[in-house]
């Protein structure tokens, strides 16, 4: 029997490593946790959690869990802002009604409605849910659909309630209201019941294309279309139940009229007149509304679209008043269009959803030949220069593959989650560029004048400022975080001993302590636990950290025999509570309420800090940028004066002699990576030149912090800092690059896919895309995927050669097989599992190069019972080939990546189309398709742009419905164009591009406007009945009649404006996480809700005045009376 010890090494070996994981530059293991379709994220993320803290006693005591992904805070704290949001505005609408009634009673029936709306909103999706017709869980969305809703949904209790009070003041006039007051409660109700119902249906109807919405687009905005139907619907059903009710209840007391109020009388005593003055000669109000349309139509960027509005406006004015006057005010429209279409730059469009999710990913592309190793470095190296970003918490990343089918990646894929801090720590660093050229200006002339140096032009001045600008970026971020760590080095001290303070009262309270802990007890503690553990509580504050801080406190309290082993005075209580609480006695409760303690004095500790920070940065920041600027001066301008051109050859010196990066740390001076500086003889006037300008700079300079998309993002100072030889930078986020890759196959804006039957054509045609796109304005992180480039030895059998030698093809085989990976040749038992036994020649671990791989040897029977090298019987060469086969549909296929910048994404991929086509030519075996987010932008505009208009169809046969009358419904619609235009001029002044959010913006201001003209068609058709009807007035009656109907009614209509303006005041000025997703959504609807007001208040009612007064003429041409209005 022989062993096969005795034939060689028999040993337990790794498996080949596919991935590998680190976390701020040092290696870890990590652990992933995949939630299952339809599963709550706070709920399991939860669970798993606190799972995790009851088996951490479990761990040996070096081992520590630290969530480095956790998504928790951002779904927490985007619903806390729109909750935020959602009581501010009801808060405010309630406040705005109170001001205009002045009536406590009525109001109450208003204000009861709002919260009640939002309950039956919440109440009806529980319903829904229960019976399993629909789930719509409370997130961002869905409470977004109820704060763009809060000005609507009080309005129909509005209208109702103060129809009620107009109705009894003008039966009770001056007295109490008291008595029985049913049916005129009942009769004021009716008479604008129907419009009110109407009014909400036409809302309703609007936002049937936010139902249709496919794709990703409708599972995200699919919430915010449901909760705000239904939340219409609640304010209905309350407004024809609850608010009648209230009504014959609480409207009691003497009742004020309209005019009591100081903003209806202010609002009355500019109104009058002007409505007055209008009614007649209406063409200074056409005017306006025709330029706001001229105004809007210049940054939607198209020129067909300009030339259409010019043309009707110039025809809506010429109708509008005399010849003379109509030609002047054409002309001055088409002006205003000129100008604007020149001065107003075009929206852009965006196509992401701007959520900003707190950190983001670093997802660089290299070659695939990439080893485990060179990932690994490559990978820390980034990571550490991320990790030295002052905006930063944590880094941790991710090269190749976890242990887990969900995530084939190869090992040149590397996935980097930059966590950041919140933004309200992050410093104020950032020079604004204005600043630092007036500067870098300033102490260029004054060096000129002074004879040190020769003229500097303006070009070569933009070169000194900006490398000046760069090493000062790179100075003030180092000493920012410089700084940062040596008050987190502080914090981890203080945190620790809150922690563990909290947690001893409670122990003590248990029996768990011998005694309480003193200070000492504290400080002996922190120094017996390793620095890990307050290092991961300081920078993850989580249970998990806390409960392995307080794990290994009280082992240290064990071993200085503070803890007993049983506890104080134990009983079955304290027996129960000691087992329950895990191992070692920690409880997960002490854990959570040590929490709660820690995360308020970290917080509190960080505001303090960045206020110190920020003041010491600003400080030094006007020094430190002139020396700076002195340096690049002196280095590339002609040095005039002696002493100056010494000081210049030594910071040359220092230069050529710095050995670059950080690693030299931030000195007084403020260089970052200088090493000790020279001693320099003085300068006197140099000196006093250099101080004055400090002197004047200091109190006028002001520090900025980054925002996220200067410091993110292609071009930004992260990207900017790890620019790498062989990598190229795309930068992402990670919820956003899941659902890019899901719904797309490509992480970024734009993907071209090749698709062919060659491998080596798709490659090659792949490239020359990429080189084409490059070269269009707007391409930006444009990357052909890498295929090629896995390097490999082929061997290629001979078999004449072979035979010839006696070497099958089968010996052949196997001896590569075994020389290159082994052979599994069974598998052994191992402990509660089985592991493969795998066969490998000894020289194995030795085929470093391909003059190896030649040499080894070769049974050949026919060589004399000896042995061949492989080059006698095979060919063998190095070559490169494909790292992965990627195919689909059973086609070959790569991608070709890029993102858009500073330009309108479907248009760019138009011109792309077009041009590659034209370069590139019909490919034979070559398909090439198009995908990214604009695919899901351009679906859902093909729909907008079928459903859009139905929409538009049904709420006009819904106003006809209403009114029955052609005329009016035609009326009611002419507020839609004004609406827009609003909005997209609100859009433009804000700045927010067009997106889906935005777009569904737009529905709900459509919609809003439609509804809200209701209110003052109602009024103005009740106040020509109660003239007694169109047939029996003369024209100056239906004049006052048409008067009194617009002013007479003022408060109702002003709020009902009123509310559904200031409501979305707190969307606009929110902030936190979230708020980023519903600003865009409010700017269309503030912008069109202000518009469409100034035209239902003013041009609706001269509308109906002139159709009106038309009817009348008509009427008496013909001698026939008629009725109604």
């Amino acid at each position: 029997v022989v062993l096969l010890g005795s034939l060689g090494d028999v040993s337990l070996s790794a498996a080949p490593r596919r991935g590998a994981f680190e976390k701020d530059g040092s290696e870890c293991v990590a652990g992933i946790v995949h939630m299952r379709h339809g599963g709550n994220v706070p709920e399991v993320t939860g669970a798993v959690v606190e799972k995790l803290a009851e088996i951490g006693g479990s761990l040996p005591a070096d081992v520590r869990i630290v969530p480095c992904y956790d998504r928790r805070p951002l779904i927490g704290g985007a619903v806390r802002t729109v909750a935020r949001t959602l009581v501010e505005a009801l808060a405010i609408a309630a406040i705005c009604v109170l001001i205009v009634l002045r009536h406590i009673r009525s109001w109450l029936v208003i204000a009861v409605t709002l919260p009640m709306c939002v309950l039956g909103t919440f109440a009806a999706m529980l319903v829904l849910q229960a019976a399993g017709l629909l789930t719509i869980q409370t997130n961002i969305m869905s409470l977004a659909g109820i704060v763009i809703s809060i000005g609507v949904l009080v309005d129909s209790s509005i209208v109702m309630t103060e129809n009620v009070m107009h109705r009894l003041q003008q039966r009770f006039g001056d007295r109490p209201v008291q008595g029985e007051i049913g049916e005129d409660v009942v009769a004021a109700c009716a008479l604008v019941g129907r419009p009110v119902f109407f009014s909400i249906l036409v809302m309703l109807v609007s936002f049937v294309p936010v139902f249709a919405l496919g794709g990703i687009d409708g599972r995200m905005y699919g919430p915010l279309a449901w909760t705000k139907s239904l939340a219409l619907v609640a304010a209905a059903i309350l407004a024809v139940t609850l608010v009648p009710a209230l009504a014959s209840l609480l409207v009691r007391g003497r009742l004020r009229e309209e005019t009591d109020s100081a903003v209806v009388r202010t609002l009355l005593a500019v109104y009058r007149p002007l409505l007055n003055v209008l009614l007649d000669r209406p063409l200074p109000l056409v005017v306006v509304l025709c330029g706001t349309l001229v105004l809007a139509a210049a940054p939607l960027g198209s020129v067909v679209l300009r030339l259409g509005v010019l043309l009707g406006v110039s025809g809506c004015v010429l109708m509008a008043g005399t010849w003379r006057s109509a030609v002047v005010c054409a002309v001055g429209l088409v002006l205003l269009g000129a100008v604007a279409g020149t001065v107003m730059k075009p929206i852009g469009t965006s196509l992401r959803m701007p959520l900003d999710e707190g950190m983001v990913m670093d997802m660089p592309i290299t070659v695939p030949r990439a080893s485990i190793t060179q990932s690994l470095d490559d990978m820390k190296a980034r990571n550490m220069v991320l990790c030295r970003f002052p905006e930063i918490r944590m880094v941790s990343g991710k090269a190749g593959r976890a242990d887990t089918p969900f995530d084939p990646a190869p090992l040149d894929m590397i996935e980097s989650m930059v966590e950041f801090l919140p933004v309200g720590y992050w410093p104020a660093r950032r020079l604004s560029s204005d600043d630092g050229r007036a500067m870098a200006g300033e102490l260029v002339r004054e060096l000129v004048a002074a004879g040190m140096i020769d003229a500097v032009d303006d070009a070569g001045l933009r070169q000194l400022v900006d490398a000046a600008v760069v090493r000062f970026d790179a100075v003030q971020r180092e000493t920012a975080w410089q700084l940062q760590q040596a008050f987190r080095r502080s914090l981890r001290q203080r945190l620790g001993a809150v922690a563990l303070e909290l947690a001893a009262e409670r122990w003590r309270g248990r029996g768990e302590l011998v005694r309480s802990l003193q200070p000492a007890d504290t400080g002996l503690v922190q120094n017996g636990v390793p620095a890990e553990f307050l290092r991961d509580l300081e920078m993850s504050p989580a249970i998990l950290t806390v409960a392995s801080w307080l794990r290994a406190a009280r082992d240290v309290l064990r071993e200085r025999e503070l803890v007993p082993d049983v506890p104080l005075g134990s009983g079955a209580g304290l027996l129960s509570g000691w087992w329950r609480s895990g191992s070692g006695g920690l409880a997960v409760e002490d854990a959570g309420a040590a929490l709660a303690r820690v995360q308020s004095v970290s917080k509190s500790a960080w505001s303090e800090f960045t206020v110190s920070l920020n003041l010491t940065l600003q400080r030094r920041a006007v020094p430190t940028f002139l020396q700076l600027v002195c340096d690049e001066v002196f280095a590339n301008v002609v040095v005039r004066d002696e002493r100056l051109r010494k000081m210049r050859e030594q910071i040359l010196k220092i230069r050529s002699d710095r050995t670059g990066g950080h690693a030299g740390g931030v000195h007084e001076h403020g260089l970052a990576g200088y090493g000790e500086l020279p001693f320099a003889d003085p300068v006197p006037a140099f000196d006093r030149l250099r101080q004055g300008l400090i002197e004047r700079w200091s109190g006028r300079v002001q520090l900025q912090a980054h925002t996220a998309e200067s410091l993110t993002g292609f071009g930004g100072e992260l990207d900017q800092a790890v620019q790498m030889p062989g990598w190229t930078n795309v930068w992402t986020r990670p919820i956003q690059n899941r659902v890019d890759m899901l719904a797309t196959g490509v992480n970024s804006e734009v993907g071209v896919r090749v698709q062919g039957q060659d491998l080596e054509q798709v490659v090659l045609v792949s490239e020359e895309v990429a080189a084409i796109l490059r070269e269009l304005p707007g391409a930006a992180d444009v990357v052909a995927d890498p295929v090629r480039g896995k390097g490999a030895i082929e061997v290629i059998p001979d078999a004449g050669r072979a035979a010839a030698l006696g070497v099958t093809q089968e010996d052949l085989a196997q001896a590569v097989e075994h020389a290159f990976t082994g052979r599994v040749v069974g598998t052994a038992s191992w402990g509660s599992g089985t592991l493969p036994v795998r066969l490998s020649l000894g020289v194995a671990g030795e085929l470093a190069d391909e003059q190896t791989v030649r040499r080894l040897p070769l049974a050949a029977a026919l060589a004399g019972g000896g042995s061949v090298p492989l080059d006698a019987v095979a060919e063998v060469r190095s070559v490169e080939g494909p790292a992965t086969v990627k195919s689909e549909n059973g086609w070959l296929r790569n991608y070709v990546r890029l993102n858009v910048r500073d330009r309108d994404p479907q248009e760019f991929v138009r011109q792309a189309q077009r041009v590659v086509g034209a370069r590139l030519g019909q490919r034979r075996g070559i398909v090439l398709e198009w995908t990214g987010q604009f695919q899901h932008a351009a679906a859902a505009r093909r729909r907008m742009l079928l459903l859009i208009p139905t929409v538009i169809v049904l709420i006009f046969l819904i106003l006809l419905w209403t009114y029955r009358d052609l005329a009016d419904a035609v009326i009611m619609l002419l507020t839609a164009p004004g609406a827009l235009a609003g909005g997209v001029l609100c859009q433009w002044l804000l700045g927010y591009p067009f997106s889906v959010a935005v777009g569904v913006g737009y529905i709900a201001c459509f919609g809003m406007a439609a509804s809200t003209g209701v209110v003052m068609l109602v009024y103005l058709r009740e106040s020509v009945a109660a003239a007694g009807g169109l047939a029996g007035m003369t024209a100056e009656q239906l004049r006052q009649a048409v008067f009194r109907g617009a002013v007479q009614r003022l408060r109702p209509k002003l709020l009902t404006e009123a509310t559904t303006l200031l409501s979305l005041a707190p969307i606009l000025w929110s902030t936190g996480t979230g708020a980023d997703v519903i600003r865009p959504m409010a700017a269309p609807v503030l912008g069109g809700v202000l518009i469409a007001d100034e035209i239902i208040d003013l041009l609706l009612p001269i509308l109906f005045y002139r159709v009106r007064l038309r009817r009348l003429q008509r009427l008496r041409q013909s001698n026939g009376y008629g009725s109604g209005g």
